[in-house]
């Protein structure tokens, strides 16, 4: 094999294996937060009003903007949360799954 090939082939492996630890380090941190969207969800069946103004609190320190003490606003926001980045998780760990095949056989 000539010398040139061959160190664009390790230069693509190298490249493409550090790609795979880039989203392997992004699926962690995406299940990271969706316990800790599981967890507001736990700690929302029991004491609605703490979360209520621990969200209110975040998101005006955060953006700026005041929402209203409306639970159900909150709960529907802590939705659209979990679904994001559970669909998201997911999007990454089939893409890791396709990339063990295409690192381990090139």
């Amino acid at each position: 094999m000539e010398e040139a090939k061959f160190n664009n082939l390790c230069s693509h492996y190298k490249d493409s294996f550090d790609i795979h630890l880039a989203s392997i380090k992004q699926r962690d941190k995406l299940f990271y937060w969706l316990l800790i969207i599981m967890a507001v969800f736990t700690l929302q069946l029991s004491s609605t009003d703490i979360v209520v103004n621990v969200v209110n609190d975040y998101i005006n320190k955060a953006v700026g903007i005041k929402l209203g003490k409306s639970a159900d606003f909150i709960a529907t926001l802590l939705w659209l949360l979990l679904l994001g980045f559970t669909t998201r998780y997911y999007q990454v760990v089939l893409e890791i799954e396709r990339q063990y095949g295409y690192l381990v056989n090139p």
